[in-house]
């Protein structure tokens, strides 16, 4: 059947385990970020973001290096919200919006793991020149990391790699793409 089959785009929260401790994970679900403690046999609702259950929370991440430090992506209706805790998610702050113009839905989130303060967003439906962006001061500024040969591509997913100079992969319609701060 492949490659003609029709498909459905549905957006869901991922679920994002604690990097110290297997038995806790959390997921979104409408606009509230739920946590398991025990697995994933149960969960309790941790925070509930502004909005109704159409501002969906979708992506959830956690610094490595600070455990209380977490982000979420959040659909507000026109575009995604970044929100940051530093209390392990009982709290959060919405993130400066990255530059515009753009498209700035279904953002994918990745952490570096060695400094809670700085991490890579990539933009799903982002228009040219404004795909890929970073910041080292834990949402305040953001650098635009996008060239011109990311034009016409969809950015589909982004995941910092640790233990290198910066190094970051963006997964594509067209292929995989790698950088880091050299």
């Amino acid at each position: 059947i492949f490659p003609n089959e029709s498909y459905a785009y549905y957006a869901n929260s991922e679920m994002t385990w604690h990097p110290q401790c297997w038995s806790i994970v959390f997921l979104g679900n409408a606009n509230i970020l739920y946590k398991s403690t025990d697995g994933g046999s149960t969960f309790f609702p941790l925070y509930t973001f502004p909005g109704t259950t159409d501002n969906k929370v979708y992506e959830v991440d956690i610094a490595r290096s600070n455990p209380q430090v977490m982000y979420c992506s959040q659909w507000d209706g026109t575009d995604d919200k970044i929100w940051r805790s530093a209390d392990g998610g009982l709290t959060f702050t919405a993130f400066t919006p990255l530059p515009l113009p753009n498209n700035n839905n279904r953002v994918k989130l990745s952490v570096s793991a060695t400094d809670a303060n700085t991490m890579w967003v990539a933009v799903t439906y982002g228009s040219n020149g404004k795909k890929v962006y970073k910041t080292t001061d834990g949402g305040a500024n953001w650098v635009n990391l996008t060239t011109a040969t990311l034009n016409s591509i969809k950015v589909q997913d982004i995941l910092a790699q640790h233990g290198t100079n910066g190094g970051v992969y963006i997964g594509t319609n067209a292929g995989v793409f790698y950088r880091n701060n050299t």
